[in-house]
């Protein structure tokens, strides 16, 4: 059985009917693709809120060079492992290093939510964030 559903961008109206008529395999493979699609975007986000966070904290620190690279390790809380992200290690194109707060910041958020689509951290999992090429790279 082949069904339809067409959506409106501007007015999602009855998408809660519609998608009550779907089958339980169709609604399972909707709710895959999503979560796929969202985080591919918010992975792809991911530097651009790190650097934009970096950049604040180090300003604020009278800190004027740019940052090569972010590096966090987890952090164990009652559910689970997250990024630290209160002892960031930025590293600057010289080399040089200075641990940074990111606490509060845009990049808290990002990367909570980066640490709740892992399948699983472990307690010696890291996180290096780089700018040029943007990416976000586990070991």
């Amino acid at each position: 059985m082949t069904t339809t559903l067409t959506l409106d961008p501007n007015d999602l109206n009855g998408l809660d009917a519609a998608l009550a008529a779907l089958d339980d395999d169709v609604l399972i493979r909707l709710h895959q693709v999503t979560a796929s699609l969202m985080e591919a975007r918010e992975e792809a986000a991911l530097p651009a809120a790190v650097l934009e966070s970096v950049r604040e904290t180090l300003a604020e620190d009278g800190i004027t060079l740019e940052p090569k690279s972010v590096e966090f390790f987890t952090t164990e809380w009652e559910n689970g492992f997250f990024w630290c992200d209160s002892e960031a290690t930025v590293t600057f194109a010289d080399g040089s290093t200075t641990t940074v707060d990111l606490d509060g910041t845009e990049a808290e958020d990002a990367l909570t939510d980066h640490a709740s689509w892992q399948d699983r951290l472990t307690g010696s999992d890291r996180l290096t964030v780089t700018f040029d090429p943007p990416a976000a790279l586990m070991a």
